[in-house]
């Protein structure tokens, strides 16, 4: 039980990391440019590996995909606009476990594209749900 709540501890930690460095760029996603930073930049290949292997750069990967979706709750079309909050959960109805499947999914399926690849499509795929 301990173990499970310093892993916890550690994964809001680094999520809130992992945010800080995605709304750093936003503006840039606009323009079609941006640098991805940390695990998101490393390849599904390695995810599906390291999750095999349950390894410390596993917990990183993951810290950073739910600060991606985070950042995107924040930042994103759903997000704060012109000041104004608006209430915004583009993952609403899915829990971590069922978010870190479908990137487990999506990166044994194409694991040349990147972490942050996976992760851009699983927004994709969420904001489809959210339409309907």
């Amino acid at each position: 039980m301990a173990l499970r709540l310093s892993m916890r501890r550690t994964l809001t930690t680094l999520a809130v990391i992992a945010l800080l460095f995605s709304a750093g760029s936003a503006w840039k996603a606009e323009a079609g440019e941006y640098k991805v930073l940390g695990p998101g930049a490393q390849s599904c290949g390695t995810w599906t590996k390291k999750s095999n292997e349950d390894s410390w750069l596993h917990v990183q990967q993951t810290a950073w995909v739910l600060g991606y979706i985070t950042a995107f709750n924040t930042w994103g079309p759903f997000g704060v606009n012109s000041g104004t909050q608006v209430v915004s959960d583009v993952s609403k109805g899915v829990d971590v476990d069922g978010i870190l499947a479908w990137i487990d999914n999506w990166c044994r399926a194409n694991p040349l594209d990147t972490v942050s690849w996976a992760a851009g499509q699983l927004m994709v795929e969420l904001i489809k749900r959210k339409a309907n």
